[in-house]
Parts: structure tokens; C-alpha cells; sequence
């Protein structure tokens, strides 16, 4: 159930990137987890964290710190 998770943030991180190439502008999103995720090796907590895609590039962060 992890590894699902993990690949929905995960496209939901590309199909963002694709958008902000296409379109250019900053794009800024807000993606919740109840449970932990691995995405990439890396485990996120359950919270809210936010997807910010510029430049053909995306970030995350959560409570103001980027993961």
C-alpha cells in the first residue's frame, strides 16, 4: 500500500512538472498523506506538504522545510 502512495505523489509531482513546461508559470499545490510514504527512499510523514513546480522543476515542503 506504501509503494502506491509513494507512486501516486510521485505522479502527481511529474504530470505538475509537465503542466509548468507547457505553461511556463510557477505552479504551487498542496498533496495530504494520513499514513507514511516512501517516495524515492525517502519516508514522508503523514501532513500536508506542499508541491511548488518552476522551471520544468519540482520542490516539496513540509512545515516550511524542503524534502
Amino acid at each position: 500500500m506504501k509503494s502506491n502512495k509513494g507512486f501516486a505523489f510521485a505522479l502527481i509531482v511529474l504530470a505538475l512538472t509537465l503542466v509548468a513546461a507547457a505553461s511556463g508559470p510557477k505552479i504551487k499545490k498542496t498533496v495530504s498523506f494520513f499514513s507514511d510514504v516512501t517516495v524515492a527512499g525517502t519516508t514522508l510523514k503523514p501532513g500536508e506538504y506542499q508541491v511548488v513546480v518552476e522551471d520544468g522543476s519540482a520542490t516539496s515542503s513540509y512545515e516550511g522545510k524542503e524534502v
